[in-house]
């Protein structure tokens, strides 16, 4: 799998490095080179080609330098470096929210700029140094709605016999930070290397089903002593600090770990002493060891011992790298926009960067730029950013609905039908916080519950079916777990789909006085007096497991379970509508909807900033 990985990137960069437009222009992206990237567009491949193969050059030269010393560089799309903090409700005696085992990731996404939760998915984190394989562990990744703000970090659990940093290397969370010229996707570094970042994976593919057993790591022996901290103490402290011994600890571990088991009393006493080096302690080699030179002489690798991984994946790239610097660049792609937009989900550039570029590339090109609104995320700009958009473009009657309102880019209901009853004004700023889109549906309730918590005025839009959509305005807080009278302010729309934006059957309908709301992170019912007598109800169901109940591994039930969600087998969240409340019409156009699935939905929340005025 690490073979195939690395194939992959050395293609990518082969491609990159031969001019093809598309990958080029994602390679200058992830290297920071947005003005080269802009160049590509602007003037076509030529005009950048002798840089671009620089900058393949240098990503080659990082794999292989001079020394020859292997670094296999492998570009992880699935992965991040991360920052690592502990469960924040962990204090005055409270455990926190995190169980053992388990934590919160929350990354940005590439493409847009939007933050996303890593959830219901096992994660492989480690840090560097990484000697021991029980330095590499795995955890289980849930979604906690109260973690939301902390984006591109991971949170730990507090719980457990040992913090969960400590596993990885006798690490802490003492602030210890990376540098990386990758703009947003890290590369996986198969080295041994003393930056002490938190490596974050979530890609299967890399992600071992059998963990070893962390190793205990022997803190350094320093001199105790009392009084107060002077420069003199600080000064001979870094002074006997010494890392001298890294290198030959190193060399003999990799000499040891090259016959074939990583858990050899030898590799692991090494482990030991490289842990201490690090740190900047005096190291000796036990005696024991030494008399018979097993250290410093180790054996050669019996024939029956398996390649060494670090080998096999030196020597293939090395190999690959040699064929593609023997390929002439004789390709002549010519750039199209459109193949950049629909595919900006690999670039790593932020929507308002890309956007921009996408201004300067119309002004050149006597396009405009509306032309291509569909593809651009007016959403994921900010409110300066909008304003400086619209000034941007010649005055237009649909532009600022377009870019302010953000119910004109759903991709569940067409922008005429939101007309019908004035919602595609410009100056209801409705901003998008869940996209089926984008999100995973297991988190459209948990997201609605906490927007009725927060925000005053929410749209919540679903796609029933092909026949029907249709939308909710709640214009109140709705407190958690609760039954809040709604009384006459809540607002239900009918957009059916099989008769046109002209037909007959779009209605929106008000709740009456006695009308009442509940919604937790499993059910949502909108009802009059009782919850027996309920208009919409939207809930979690548990789902049909005849297909994955008899699978051995918790691991293979999980993509099984997944599996039964793309092939629409299961729901993660079903609607019943009651339509004879709006219209005997539309019930008889759309038919009976009881416990179908959902299709798409999307959160909408109201700016503050917005106006909002009863149009219906």
């Amino acid at each position: 799998m690490l073979l195939a990985k690395q194939a992959q990137y050395l293609d990518f960069l082969r491609d990159a490095g031969l001019g093809y437009s598309q990958a080029a222009f994602q390679f200058l992206s992830h290297v920071d080179r947005i003005d080269l990237a802009e160049k590509l567009l602007m003037d076509g491949v030529e005009s950048v080609r002798s840089t671009l193969r620089s900058l393949v050059k240098q990503e080659h030269a990082r794999m292989i330098n001079k020394r020859d010393e292997q670094r296999c560089r492998i570009m992880i799309l699935k992965s991040r470096l991360l920052f690592g903090v502990c469960d924040p409700t962990a204090k005055d005696g409270s455990l926190g929210v995190l169980k053992e085992g388990e934590c919160f990731v929350r990354i940005t996404q590439p493409g847009d700029g939007r933050a996303q939760t890593i959830i219901n998915t096992e994660v492989l984190v480690t840090r560097n140094p990484c000697l021991h394989p029980g330095d590499l562990q795995k955890f289980r990744a849930v979604d906690v709605p109260e973690f939301a703000h902390l984006v591109d970090c991971i949170v730990f659990s507090t719980r457990g016999k040992r913090p969960s940093a400590d596993l990885m290397s006798g690490g802490d969370l003492d602030g210890d930070k990376c540098k990386s010229r990758d703009k947003f996707l890290p590369t996986f570094d198969i080295q041994l290397s003393l930056t002490l970042s938190v490596f974050v994976t979530w890609d299967r593919d890399i992600i071992p089903r059998t963990m070893a057993e962390p190793a205990k790591y022997p803190g350094g022996k320093e001199l105790i002593t009392f009084g107060e901290v002077t420069g003199d103490s600080r000064a001979e402290y870094f002074a006997r600090y010494t890392n001298a011994s890294l290198g030959r600890v190193k060399n003999l571990y990799m000499k040891w770990a090259r016959l074939g088991n990583a858990m050899s009393p030898q590799c692991q006493q090494l482990n030991r002493l490289f842990s201490q080096c690090v740190d900047g302690n005096h190291i000796k080699i036990p005696e024991n060891l030494t008399k018979f030179k097993a250290l410093e002489d180790p054996p050669e690798p019996r024939s029956t011992v398996a390649p060494f991984i670090l080998d096999v994946l030196h020597e293939t790239c090395t190999e690959l790298i040699r064929k593609s610097g023997d390929l002439k660049p004789e390709v002549h792609d010519n750039p199209d926009v459109m193949d950049f937009l629909l595919s900006r989900d690999k670039l790593a550039m932020s929507e308002f960067e890309l956007l921009q570029v996408m201004i300067r590339w119309c002004d050149r090109k006597g396009q405009n730029l509306m032309d291509y609104h569909h593809l651009i995320n007016f959403s994921a700009l900010s409110d300066d950013q909008q304003i400086w958009l619209l000034g941007r473009l010649p005055p237009s009657v649909t532009a600022p609905s377009l870019i302010r309102n953000g119910l004109m880019q759903s991709d569940l209901i067409y922008p005429e039908e939101f007309g019908r009853f004035g919602l595609d004004h410009p100056r209801l700023r409705w901003k998008p916080i869940f996209k089926s889109s984008v999100d995973r549906m297991g988190r459209f309730l948990p997201t609605v519950c906490q927007a009725l918590e927060n925000f005053h005025k929410k749209l919540i839009v679903l796609n029933i079916n092909e026949r029907m959509s249709t939308a909710i305005y709640i214009p109140q807080k709705i407190a958690h777990a609760s039954e809040v009278a709604v009384e006459t302010s809540v607002r239900v729309f009918v957009f059916p789909h099989s008769q046109g934006p002209q037909s007959a059957n779009y209605r929106v309908m008000p709740t009456k006085v006695d009308y009442r709301l509940y919604c937790d992170e499993s059910i949502f019912q909108l009802y009059q007096r009782q919850r027996s007598n309920t208009w919409i109800f939207l809930r979690t169901p548990k789902g049909d497991d005849a297909l994955y109940r008899a699978l051995p591994s918790q691991g293979d039930k999980r993509r099984m379970r997944e599996k039964t969600f793309n092939l629409k087998i299961n729901h993660e969240c079903k609607a019943s509508i009651a339509l004879d409340k709006i219209s005997k019409d539309v019930q008889r156009h759309v038919g009976k909807i009881q416990g179908e699935g959902i299709q798409g939905a999307v959160c909408n929340v109201l700016a503050p900033f917005g106006t909002f005025t009863n149009l219906w």
